[in-house]
């Protein structure tokens, strides 16, 4: 079962785009494109005031704002950068500046992703 907090659960993310994921829109795949995706999980809509995505690796990566929601069963996209107007629910973060922000999965850059409600 995936940890959750307040009804929030990491739903999905990539790391290292394998060059097929264009995420941002600019037409382009590459390490622009690396997300991290919230779920509600509950009936209710949930305010993101005052949540934050941490890194142990890189610090602070991304501040929800005033009026940023995610309806029931929605979801809240992170993403690196972002090109045009973002749909709803898309927040560009700078994912993929500079280092990897997870581990491959084989042992490379171990890091931990937090979901914050300051």
């Amino acid at each position: 079962m995936a940890d959750s907090l307040d009804g929030l659960i990491f739903s999905e993310f990539l790391v290292d785009n394998p060059s097929f994921f264009d995420t941002d829109g600019d037409g382009t795949a590459n390490k622009s494109d690396e997300f991290i995706e919230l779920q509600n999980a509950t009936g209710s809509t949930i305010s993101l005031d005052g949540y934050q995505l941490w890194s142990d690796d890189r610090g602070l990566l991304y501040s929800f704002g005033t009026g940023d929601t995610i309806d029931p069963g929605g979801t809240a996209t992170v993403v690196g950068e972002y090109t045009g107007t973002a749909p709803d629910g898309f927040y560009a973060a700078g994912l993929g500046e500079g280092n990897d922000f997870l581990a491959d999965g084989e042992g490379t850059r171990n890091d931990t992703i937090y979901l914050v409600n300051t």
